[in-house]
């Protein structure tokens, strides 16, 4: 017979996903709004505490209601609008 039925084997060629990853070097991150080298103890960035009617007030003075409503939608494509409407403003 000529040629055999036996299935040849293929050689992929190398991705980047058989490399091992790369290394990461520890770093010591400093807190947001400490001092570089002044011994100072970090200071926490805290926010105004706001109950949720006066966040519902500050959003309802600067963007549409069809924004608001269409940022809590449940469909997807609306969500997606009401953030692109978002950004024009």
């Amino acid at each position: 017979m000529a040629g055999s039925t036996a299935p040849k084997p293929v050689k992929r060629p190398a991705t980047a996903g058989n490399a091992a990853p790369p290394k990461k070097t520890q770093q010591k991150k400093q807190p947001v709004g400490a001092s570089a080298g002044k011994g100072k103890a970090p200071t926490k960035a805290a926010e105004k505490g706001l109950t949720q009617e006066e966040v519902d007030e500050k959003a309802a003075a600067i963007l549409s209601e069809e924004i608001l409503s269409g940022l809590s939608d449940a469909d997807w494509k609306t969500r997606l609008s009401a953030v692109e409407q978002l950004t024009q403003v």
